[in-house]
């Protein structure tokens, strides 16, 4: 049903086909996110439906008024501004992105491994996709975007204890890259989400290995072997944006544009941001790497075969983002 929704969505040639596939994926998510029935999972599923809903009223509201004002429910005519600007709000607010991210880190910390790598990647396509096929946003208001991702992104995310609270900020300042690469092309901001979906992917796929491997909640990062260390410590630099790593060069490519059409305000804004967000990965990585002693009793194939893959896919960024951005 969660992914039926999202493709229901994306394939509607009117307002209330996007807000019935969008419903669609909520009901498919929703028993995801509970089925283990711990107190902190129901929790934060009450609040994710809570919050979804709310989005959902707003997008079934603007689009009741469209039809009321020009007999049209088609996704190309948005009609006045406060129709408009009510399906941006909706959107941004199901996406998590700033003003709307308020719901994010809450939702986030309570989560599973899992639920997190559905909530934060493929819970984004649906809206992500919309507001790029739909919205042709002003300068100013995405300038005041941005900024909000950038500052709440950032500022938040530092002197966090928790690694989930940690990625939930990091989530809502990546949103700001992604808003701008969708104002730029369809093409750039799927490249960037796909490179997102993949690093983060890995990083929480490997917390929930190892929190099976344990059968408990996962709890200490620093009793896992060295290369599974060394392995996320290459994902969270990526993260990051530290060159030469993958994550660098996707953000490059979207600065790089947003230079050649004049917004270089707005990219001055992203590195402020980009540069925040990167000095709480780095003290994530130095207390990874120096507050425990190598651990090279348990190591094994898998381990050796996971820290060559995360190399591999970081180091050869450059690369990758040229024969990409070949096809733009």
């Amino acid at each position: 049903m969660m992914f039926i929704g999202t493709f229901f969505s994306l394939c509607s040639t009117h307002w209330l086909g996007v807000w019935l596939g969008l419903e669609i994926n909520l009901m498919g998510f929703i028993p995801i996110m509970v089925q283990s029935s711990k107190s902190e999972e129901v929790e934060s599923g009450i609040k994710y439906f809570l919050t979804q809903a709310i989005a959902s009223a707003l997008l079934l509201v603007a689009s009741l008024m469209m039809f009321w004002k020009f007999g049209s429910w088609g996704v190309s005519s948005l009609g006045i501004f406060m129709n408009s600007s009510l399906v941006l709000s909706s959107l941004l607010l199901k996406l998590g992105m700033s003003p709307f991210h308020f719901w994010v880190p809450g939702v986030v910390s309570g989560l599973s491994w899992f639920c997190n790598i559905l909530l934060l990647t493929w819970q984004k396509v649906a809206p992500m996709l919309v507001i790029c096929f739909f919205f042709s946003l002003s300068k100013e208001l995405l300038f005041v975007l941005i900024l909000l991702s950038s500052f709440f992104g950032g500022v938040g995310g530092v002197n966090q204890t928790s690694i989930r609270a940690l990625l939930s900020y990091s989530s809502i300042l990546h949103g700001g890259w992604m808003l701008s690469s969708m104002v730029i092309s369809l093409e750039v901001a799927c490249i960037y989400l796909l490179l997102y979906s993949t690093i983060l992917i890995f990083i929480l796929g490997e917390f929930l290995n190892q929190e099976s491997k344990t059968n408990k909640q996962f709890n200490n990062i620093f009793l896992w072997n060295t290369f599974s260390r060394m392995a996320i410590c290459f994902m969270i630099l990526s993260m990051g944006g530290m060159p030469p790593m993958i994550g660098f060069f996707m953000k490059w490519m979207v600065l790089s544009i947003l230079i050649s059409v004049k917004m270089v305000l707005v990219s001055a804004v992203l590195i402020v941001g980009s540069v925040i967000g990167l000095y709480y990965y780095l003290i994530l990585m130095f207390s990874i790497l120096v507050s425990c002693n190598s651990n090279w009793k348990y190591l094994n194939y898998v381990d050796m075969k996971l820290m060559s893959w995360s190399v591999f896919f970081n180091f050869s960024g450059l690369s990758f983002i040229f024969w990409l951005w070949s096809f733009i």
